[in-house]
């Protein structure tokens, strides 16, 4: 399974290293949240987004993270 998942994984490392990005560790999510808090209420004051699977699937991890404080 571990070479499996590093075969998954060296490509995605490879693109942020083109990028010149950085990857750093997990923040304090209570500090920030990546706009999550928005996200959920923009979702919730129309409904009709949830139609969309994406935002559906974003939409509850969302709320998953603000209940458990970004533990998901």
């Amino acid at each position: 399974m571990e070479n499996t998942n590093l075969k998954v994984m060296m490509p995605k490392v490879a693109i942020v290293e083109q990028l010149n990005w950085k990857l750093y560790d997990a923040g304090d999510y209570k500090q920030y949240d990546g706009l999550t808090e928005l996200f959920v209420k923009l979702v919730e004051a129309d409904r009709e987004l949830l139609k969309d699977t994406n935002i559906k699937r974003w939409y509850r991890l969302s709320v998953e993270a603000n209940n458990t404080g970004g533990n998901v």
